[in-house]
């Protein structure tokens, strides 16, 4: 009689342990492995978008610097601390 209410609660025990940790942390590291996939390629197709701007704002850019060389005789100048 004892030996059968022993096994019941090792039974017990142990398939607590299954449902309420195993299968947990097995489905768990099974959506983490779906959203690490899923953010790495819109960490990808944001890079590609990043990338294709900033080369468009390098352009417009240097548009720009070309534009402030035409100020005609303005020149730059360092200021000189006294000592």
């Amino acid at each position: 009689m004892i030996k059968a209410i022993l096994e019941f609660i090792l039974i017990f025990f142990f398939l607590r342990f299954i449902f309420n940790f195993v299968l947990p942390l097995f489905s768990m590291s099974q959506r983490n492995k779906d959203n690490q996939q899923s953010n790495h390629s819109t960490s990808k197709s944001n890079t590609t978008r990043e990338y294709s701007s900033t080369q468009t704002n390098s352009n417009t850019s240097k548009q720009k610097e070309v534009k402030k060389k035409d100020f005609g005789d303005y020149i730059e100048f360092e200021e000189i601390k006294e000592k």
